[in-house]
């Protein structure tokens, strides 16, 4: 939902009915608004950057319900990077350190994690509203892996906020942790999105991960299905 694709200010009404009724004529079944949300706290007071989440969080939902779809994927924290125009082109690395917010002491952690719970339990009563359910990806840097991603949705304890598990994020790909992370999750994943991820090598070594089609980066595909 984030533009130039689904932003939900673009799709009026009209926009959103056409969208639906191709889906179905197309015969396909539309699964979950992917939303890219950061209720970490802002290294400002006066930004208010949780409102403006929680606002997005809204218009997602009401998006979804107007399409037909059950889930909103959404993120507890969100920090990123900037990507400069020649970085896929391998000329230099991307600096991904000094533009983020700093959560590295056990005390900054532990108010940001206070912090995104606090929001994320207002998008999941916001989801209810809409009659979808948010879907919490096991994504960096607040929910670092599975187990975080669990915790949190835990503390929470609200039946609209279920776990969105993705292979790729896992920290192994094994037969066993992946079998036994998936089985974790029995009763709450109700998401998971496909993709592949590899390192990125050069000469000097591995400079990053770039995203490709499932299959040909390093998951364990097969266990996680069958799992």
């Amino acid at each position: 939902p984030h533009r130039p694709m689904g932003f939900p200010m673009d799709l009026d009404a009209e926009r959103r009915k056409r969208i639906k009724e191709h889906a179905e004529l197309r015969g396909i079944e539309l699964a979950a608004v992917e939303a890219c949300t950061n209720f970490m706290m802002s290294d400002h007071i006066l930004t208010q950057t949780q409102d403006k989440e929680l606002l997005f969080v809204r218009e997602c939902c009401a998006l979804a319900r107007d399409l037909g779809f059950p889930v909103v994927r959404v993120l507890a924290g969100y920090v990123g990077y900037f990507m400069h125009p020649e970085a896929p082109l391998g000329y230099t690395n991307t600096a991904m350190w000094g533009r983020n917010i700093d959560v590295s002491q056990e005390l900054d952690y532990l108010r940001q994690w206070e912090f995104a719970r606090a929001g994320l339990a207002e998008a999941a009563r916001i989801a209810e509203d809409h009659g979808v359910t948010l879907a919490l990806q096991n994504h960096p840097p607040l929910t670092n892996n599975t187990r975080d991603t669990l915790e949190m949705i835990a503390e929470i304890d609200h039946p609209a906020l279920k776990i969105g598990l993705d292979l790729p994020l896992f920290e192994r790909q094994d037969d066993e942790f992946v079998r036994d992370t998936v089985h974790s999750t029995r009763g709450l994943m109700i998401h998971s999105h496909a993709l592949g991820m590899r390192p990125r090598e050069t000469l000097a070594g591995v400079v990053g991960i770039e995203e490709v089609v499932p299959g040909e980066g390093r998951e364990n595909w097969p266990v996680f299905l069958a799992a």
